[in-house]
């Protein structure tokens, strides 16, 4: 009988996997796929190889393996969360502020996703179902660019006011399992979205009609709920 140690924050099954779904290996350990699983948004699970899980089917037997789930999996937005938001186009990256210079007119990337504070956006209610996505530690918000509507208009810091520029929806994706459109309230019919469905580090982060692709679909992980809490690993005994 294969010996799974216990990991905090997720639910150990002995010899057990969830068939594919993998979002990437991080490591071949416990220890280092349970870090990498709990920075990511898109993460679900992983297993005692390392892989991270971006959806979790049913199990299946697979002797001499551990599989983990996470017990607070994500949802959708609140008032009041610390989220990490996760991209869509190959489920590593987060939006980020580049270098974590939270400064006016800077535009937002994509880079691997690391649980700092440059990936960590605080959610704040505006009424009716729409947002002003916060940069922690600052006085700047989330906004696009001299509130323009056209495809590939950036998205990017500016000092928090009220205005439609600012405010987003978060609006449920049939289209990837978990996902979530984000939508600026001032340009019906446009999204948030990646340039070119890039998976790179560094991709700029614009707007472009709305159309479903992996480009704008993003996860959201609440860093103060379960995500992000580097305390779990070493004290349980997990590797």
């Amino acid at each position: 009988m294969v010996n799974c140690p216990a990991v905090t924050g997720f639910t150990a099954s002995a010899n057990t996997d969830f068939n594919g779904n993998d979002i990437r290996q991080a490591g071949n350990t416990i220890t280092t796929a349970a870090a990498a699983c709990e920075i990511n948004p898109w993460c679900r699970g992983f297993n005692s190889q390392g892989w991270i899980k971006h959806s979790l089917p049913s199990q299946n037997t697979f002797q001499g393996l551990c599989s983990y789930r996470r017990n607070v999996q994500p949802g959708g937005p609140a008032n009041g969360m610390i989220v990490s938001i996760g991209t869509g186009t190959n489920r590593q990256g987060c939006i980020d502020v580049p270098s974590n210079n939270k400064a006016e007119g800077v535009v937002l990337h994509q880079w691997e996703c690391n649980g700092t504070g440059a990936q960590r956006w605080y959610l704040e209610a505006a009424g009716n179902g729409r947002y002003r996505v916060k940069a922690t530690d600052s006085s700047l918000c989330m906004g696009v660019r001299e509130s323009l509507t056209a495809n590939g208009t950036d998205v990017m810091l500016w000092r928090c006011s009220n205005v439609n520029d600012q405010l987003f929806t978060f609006v449920s994706s049939s289209a990837m399992s978990g996902a979530y459109t984000i939508r600026p309230v001032h340009a019906p019919g446009m999204c948030v979205d990646i340039s070119s469905s890039s998976t790179a580090n560094g991709a700029r982060v614009q707007i472009w009609t709305c159309n479903d692709s992996a480009a704008q679909m993003f996860s959201l992980a609440d860093m103060l709920n379960g995500w992000g809490d580097r305390d779990r690993l070493g004290r349980d005994g997990a590797g």
